[in-house]
């Protein structure tokens, strides 16, 4: 049976400032280049862009990048330039790979979650947040199980559940209306949506998080499509909405389509549709997602937060049908499209991947 113990980030790993390098000072000839530039943005595997410049600048690969401010943490395989305020961890008593890099990823991820989004994370404070790992015979963290559990997932990704769904993508998947000629026209996001704080219990995490179970938690967090952990609670909201959070340096891009009931958290605002609940499945949902963060990139920062009443002023751009209304239809099958696209891409690289 394998035992499990805390560790502390600073026993684990070696870290240290990255080679800052100022994107503002990189001249425009260097972009679209061969090694990645890493940022504090949650999307890309923290890459931002793709630039050739003086190498003494790059950061070794075969680590983690970690993006202080924001909680982000990915593994970087090849040497990389960096921004500011990434820190870079290396492993002190072992050689990271991938597959351990993705263990340690989630255990830290895990124990971040607890923590608030705002908080001054510096390194002092990062070093003594403490992370649960398997160990060895002698007590110290066991490697080889890390790397064979994840392993063992990576095997697992393309079982007979997973293909089942990817079929289901591909049945009548009608491709023609990515190309179809649309007209389009500015929502305001306030004439679509209700926008309110979603309920919550208003526990510490050590509390809420006490007991496991099948319910979502969605927080303040910008991937996993929110979810920050799963419990025994009941929801305390229907599924069939939108969620963002309007606290994090990443709240714009917290926007989700939550398909499920699931558990509200402070800061994290639902979007109650004014329109015809029904029409609001997956498929609509995210494609409503994909516009407004698409309105909203960039516009929001520290100095200008992005807030309930501000996302309720914001334009979205949708396609119309003939009565100049929204076409809930056409963003449906877009999406779908979409998906059928990503189920054949996958199809066509399953022996690969595994």
């Amino acid at each position: 049976m394998v035992k499990f113990r805390d560790f502390t980030i600073g026993e684990v790993f070696q870290i240290k400032k990255g080679i800052r390098l100022d994107r503002n000072k990189i001249p425009l000839d260097a972009f679209n280049g061969h090694h990645p530039y890493v940022s504090r943005t949650e999307s890309g595997n923290m890459v931002s862009d793709w630039i050739d410049y003086d190498e003494s600048y790059l950061s070794p690969g075969n680590v983690l990048a970690l993006g202080m401010d924001t909680f982000v943490f990915t593994y970087q395989a090849k040497p990389f330039f960096t921004g500011d305020k990434i820190k870079i961890a290396t492993l002190r008593n072992y050689s990271l790979n991938e597959s351990i890099a993705m263990y340690l990823i989630t255990a830290i991820r895990k124990a971040m979650a607890s923590l608030s989004w705002g908080v001054n994370m510096d390194e002092e404070k990062l070093k003594k947040v403490e992370i649960e790992l398997p160990v060895s015979k002698v007590n110290t963290p066991d490697w080889d199980y890390m790397e064979q559990h994840i392993n063992s997932i990576k095997k697992d990704v393309f079982g007979e559940e997973i293909k089942s769904y990817i079929n289901h993508l591909l049945i009548g998947n009608d491709t023609s209306v990515l190309t179809e000629k649309k007209e389009f026209r500015e929502f305001i996001v306030g004439k679509l949506f209700s926008i309110r704080p979603t309920k919550n219990y208003g526990m510490t995490n050590d509390t809420l998080f006490k007991t496991p179970g099948k319910n979502p938690v969605i927080s303040n967090i910008s991937f996993n499509n929110g979810v920050v952990n799963y419990i025994g609670l009941e929801p305390t909201e229907k599924g069939g909405i939108l969620t963002f959070s309007d606290t994090g340096t990443y709240a714009t891009e917290s926007v989700f389509y939550q398909p499920t009931d699931f558990i509200g958290y402070s800061h994290v605002q639902g979007m109650y549709p004014l329109f015809d609940p029904n029409i609001l499945n997956e498929d609509v949902g995210l494609y409503l997602v994909t516009s407004i963060r698409k309105a909203v990139n960039g516009i929001y920062d520290y100095s200008r937060k992005f807030t309930r009443d501000s996302l309720m002023e914001t334009s979205i751009e949708l396609p119309i049908d003939q009565n100049n209304e929204p076409d809930w239809l056409y963003m449906e099958r877009y999406i779908k499209a979409i998906k059928g696209n990503i189920g054949e891409a996958l199809v066509n690289n399953i022996d690969r991947i595994q």
